[in-house]
């Protein structure tokens, strides 16, 4: 079973599911995942907070699945 986090663009009902990669052990989304399916991203938020990135060789995030995520 793969495990996903699930994106929408604000303001659309349209729910697209990314699959989560592993990276020191965590569940984590590569930047350039999200942009793949939403290519002119801005930034993430869940309501009025904005999910922030972890920096690295390649940009990633890490947030609870069960969330739904705003792309901006």
């Amino acid at each position: 079973m793969v495990t996903t986090q699930s994106f929408r663009l604000l303001g659309k009902p349209d729910i697209k599911d990314i699959a989560y990669d592993q990276f020191d052990g965590e569940n984590v989304v590569f930047w350039e995942d999200i942009e793949q399916v939403f290519p002119s991203i801005k930034y993430i938020t869940n309501g009025n907070t904005i999910i922030p990135t972890v920096k690295g060789s390649n940009w990633m995030y890490q947030a609870p699945p069960e969330l739904i995520l705003d792309v901006i």
